[in-house]
């Protein structure tokens, strides 16, 4: 990974000249963000803005429950309304043993609910998370799949030009909030299946950080597999 030292050796000389913080953090976003008390975080979303593995799946399995007889309500509603997706989501928390679904989970059907159906690839969405720290998650969009009757369908892989997109989008999204002054943010979409090389998705989300950190400091994660360390 000499490329990837080079990076972010360039990104410490960056954070020195423009006078703001950037850790590099290994772990997942949101227990990186309670524990430092982090006001936003970004989870590397699908289309369908459901809560499956890796980020998503910590984030589904560490923030509240769905308890209120109304939202339950709401919850299958919506599940049944949004069609193929509703059946994955159902079929994801049968899968993962969920008896009830995530606070999250509802916030992003409504948000599905609200446009018309899936999320749009290369767009960033915000969510309340229900937690005091962090406030809350921006679902950048890399990747999705084609959402069958029965299945996920085929997944639509991840670019360069959605990474890049997804991530300016989360950028201004965490800078309209004005009490979001720190942000969580993992490198997106570098499973071999989802999308593009670590190396390459360090270098776009170094470059959009450049462009766009505004006043954010952060926090800059990456789930490493223990056979592929980042540093």
């Amino acid at each position: 990974h000499r490329d990837l030292h080079r990076l972010i050796r360039r990104q410490r000389q960056m954070c020195i000249r423009d006078s703001y913080k950037i850790d590099l953090r290994e772990g997942y976003a949101i227990d990186i963000a309670r524990e430092d008390g982090i006001d936003a975080i970004v989870n590397s979303a699908n289309n369908g803005l459901l809560l499956g593995t890796s980020g998503a799946g910590r984030i589904r399995e560490v923030t509240k429950r769905v308890e209120n007889e109304e939202e339950l309500k709401e919850f299958y509603r919506l599940c049944d309304e949004l069609g193929n997706i509703g059946k994955g989501c159902l079929r994801w928390m049968e899968n993962f043993g969920d008896s009830e679904p995530s606070y999250v989970q509802l916030e992003c059907l409504r948000i599905l609910k609200k446009i018309g159906g899936r999320a749009e690839i290369g767009n960033a969405y915000l969510t309340p998370s229900g937690l005091e720290k962090p406030k809350y998650i921006i679902h950048a969009v890399g990747m999705g799949y084609e959402w069958k009757p029965d299945t996920k369908g085929e997944r639509i892989k991840a670019t360069h030009e959605s990474i890049r997109s997804a991530l300016e989008r989360t950028f201004d999204l965490a800078n309209e909030l004005e009490e979001v002054e720190s942000l969580a943010l993992p490198l997106m979409c570098v499973r071999p299946k989802y999308g593009i090389p670590v190396e390459d998705c360090y270098q776009i989300t170094i470059e959009v950080i450049e462009e766009k950190h505004g006043k954010l400091d952060l926090s800059l994660i990456h789930i490493s597999e223990p056979t592929r360390p980042l540093y």
